[in-house]
């Protein structure tokens, strides 16, 4: 699956900038970074993800994680209610 790290940053506010403590975070989590493209405006992450970690397989997932780790708040869409 491939992430934005803007997209991320917007989730969760302690998210890293450089790509390479982003990328060592994401170790640290347990999530595999099978690719990290670095542009001038933003770096794609191609991630690894594991059948049993299903609430890695969307952005809110991985920001949850990462906002746990650095103890920073999640900001989380809202979602229009039917």
């Amino acid at each position: 699956m491939k992430l934005s790290a803007n997209v991320l940053r917007r989730f969760c506010a302690g998210t890293p900038r450089e790509p390479k403590a982003l990328r060592k975070l994401l170790d640290d989590l347990g999530i595999n970074l099978k690719r990290l493209d670095v542009q001038a405006t933003d770096a794609h992450l191609t991630l690894e993800l594991l059948a049993n970690r299903g609430d890695h397989h969307c952005y809110a997932g991985v920001a949850r994680e990462l906002a746990a780790r650095t103890k920073t708040p999640l900001t989380l869409p809202h979602a229009n209610q039917l």
